[in-house]
């Protein structure tokens, strides 16, 4: 679908916003949710499209900062717990 939506003017920033910005749930710890994505996503960096390992280089890095201010927040309330 990548390709597709690039080969009708998507660029991989677009695409990779909304992959970062769609809706899900989940349980547990914010920073396991952010682990998953960078997991997921970093799959395509060893794909031979330069513009799709470019998507999975913005939903990575952007996920890694997220993963980091997440664990951030779980030491604090692992300290003095939640507010």
């Amino acid at each position: 679908m990548a390709n597709l939506a690039m080969k009708h003017g998507y660029k991989p920033d677009d695409l990779a916003s909304a992959a970062i910005s769609r809706s899900s749930s989940f349980w547990g710890k914010k920073s396991n949710m952010w682990n998953e994505c960078i997991e997921k996503y970093s799959l395509l960096c060893d794909n031979e499209n330069g513009q799709i390992v470019e998507i999975g280089k913005i939903v990575c890095d952007y996920a890694e900062k997220q993963k980091e201010n997440a664990l951030e927040k779980e030491r604090e309330e692992d300290i003095y717990g939640r507010y």
